[in-house]
């Protein structure tokens, strides 16, 4: 999954036990009197002598904003070590994690650390959100929020990068996309969606200004628990849920891949997360915005 434009900065980071992938890019900022695409691309201004700027992109409306790159290493490192830390309490794999411990009883909330019921108190919302089709507490070994601990790691992720003067950045966490901003005015991130059943394939290039995350049992074989069951389900090849939060989103495409195509009302009963959701049998269901390149 790949932006359309070449990052000035590339950082891969092992964690999660995964790989995060961090790019960040030059930004052009827009003019506050700019106040949409149309307006933008009328003006007809030249590019004045010794700038650098884009064809379409009139200097006098917008500004280029470059980091010097110790900066963007600091703030990468800071970044990482955010992820570092919500890995060391919230993994599952690791045995004496946190999280770990608060499921078989040997801490209780008070005494784990404050970020355990932070994001429990998030599942419990989100929970009430997906009509109960995302439920953390109905994993087998216990409470498990790994459905949306990885977008609620990487929304903190970008958020040091944005404290630390960066303007345009995606993370990649899984196939996961955290989004910062973005590079060009009025500029869409441009991202593939992975074919489920053919890995080397993509299904969809999805437009957006939005986070993007993707559920799939392939994913996440055998994890993917239906509340109301109590039973493992493989419903629908793949969910991919846009919006303004990755925790939400994140959470939103695991209640998807979980509750089906048939309990989906949830979903569309609000308009701020959009979802693309495909089936085995190739049918597409678009849910709110969504925009395919």
């Amino acid at each position: 999954m790949k932006p359309i434009d070449n990052p000035i900065f590339v950082h891969e980071e092992a964690v999660m036990g995964t790989v995060a992938v961090f790019n960040i890019f030059e930004n052009f900022e827009v003019d506050d009197d700019i106040i949409d695409e149309n307006q933008l691309h009328d003006q007809k201004l030249g590019p004045e002598i010794g700038t650098k700027l884009n064809p379409g992109l009139d200097p006098k409306s917008t500004t280029r904003f470059h980091l010097d790159d110790k900066i963007i290493m600091e703030a990468v490192g800071k970044a990482c070590e955010v992820l570092h830390k919500c890995d060391e309490i919230f993994s599952t794999f690791k045995e004496d994690s946190p999280m770990n411990q608060y499921r078989r009883g040997e801490i209780t909330l008070e005494d784990a650390p404050r970020e355990i019921a932070e994001v429990l108190e998030i599942c419990n919302e989100l929970k009430s959100a997906t009509d109960g089709w995302f439920d953390p507490w109905v994993m087998l070994g216990g409470v498990d929020p790994t459905g949306m601990v990885k977008g609620w790691a990487e929304d903190k992720a970008l958020s040091v990068l944005a404290k630390s003067g960066v303007k345009a950045a995606t993370l990649n966490i899984g196939g996961d996309i955290a989004v910062l901003g973005t590079i060009k005015p009025f500029q869409k991130w441009r991202f593939g969606i992975r074919h489920p059943l053919y890995p080397d394939s993509l299904i969809r290039i999805i437009e957006t200004y939005e986070n993007l995350a993707t559920s799939a049992n392939y994913e996440r074989p055998g994890e993917l628990i239906d509340p109301y069951l109590k039973m493992p389900v493989d419903r629908v090849a793949s969910v991919s849920v846009l919006g303004p939060q990755l925790a939400v989103a994140d959470a939103f495409a695991t209640a998807g891949a979980v509750a089906g195509s048939q309990h989906l009302d949830w979903i569309r009963n609000q308009n701020i997360y959009s979802s693309y959701v495909l089936l085995y049998d190739g049918t597409e269901i678009i849910i709110g915005d969504v925009s395919f390149g």
